[in-house]
């Protein structure tokens, strides 16, 4: 090798290790990056310096593993205590149920065969309505005109009730907005 080639050369070498260097604080393999950079030069360079830094993301995934735990733990926790009271409470619902000689556990109603009371349907026409993309609903009349009212929903709130070919939007709903 002559003089120009051998700087070339190391030019190359040089390159391919700076290269290198960068890919592996970022978290990638630094032996593949040489061999890119020492064979594509400053593409390999310039593609290295634009690259995620795999390192951050690591980390990022790493901190919310953390709080999804802690936050399952929590929960864990929550259903403990939950239970512990539902049990507690329980116990002293059936200490006053033997003082005062009943059985009011929705249990012994339930195998005892009685039904629950129904409510009565309304004459009112049960409506349906979208919600973050989403169908809500049923709903009757005096709901929805109450939730305008309120502006929970807006005139161009899809609406849809019984009797109806197709969603439409409430301001084309006059027994609505009356």
């Amino acid at each position: 090798m002559n003089g120009p080639e051998f700087f070339t050369f190391l030019f190359h070498i040089g390159l391919a290790l700076l290269t290198a260097a960068i890919a592996r604080s970022k978290g990638r393999s630094a032996i593949g990056w040489f061999l890119f950079a020492f064979f594509f030069h400053v593409i390999a360079l310039v593609v290295v310096l634009f690259a995620s830094d795999l390192t951050e993301i690591d980390r990022k995934i790493e901190r919310r593993d953390t709080r999804v735990d802690r936050l399952r733990e929590q929960v864990r926790q929550e259903r403990i205590k939950t239970e512990t009271f539902r049990a507690e409470a329980s116990a002293r619902l059936d200490a006053h149920d033997r003082m005062a000689k009943i059985d009011t556990r929705p249990e012994g109603a339930l195998a005892a065969g009685l039904e629950p009371p129904h409510l009565p349907a309304g004459d009112e026409p049960r409506w349906y309505f979208e919600s973050e993309g989403q169908a809500r609903g049923p709903e009757p009349q005096s709901a929805l005109r109450l939730r305008l009212a309120r502006a929970e929903l807006t005139e161009d709130t899809l609406v849809w009730r019984e009797g109806f070919e197709e969603w439409v939007p409430a301001r084309a709903c006059s027994e609505l907005l009356s």
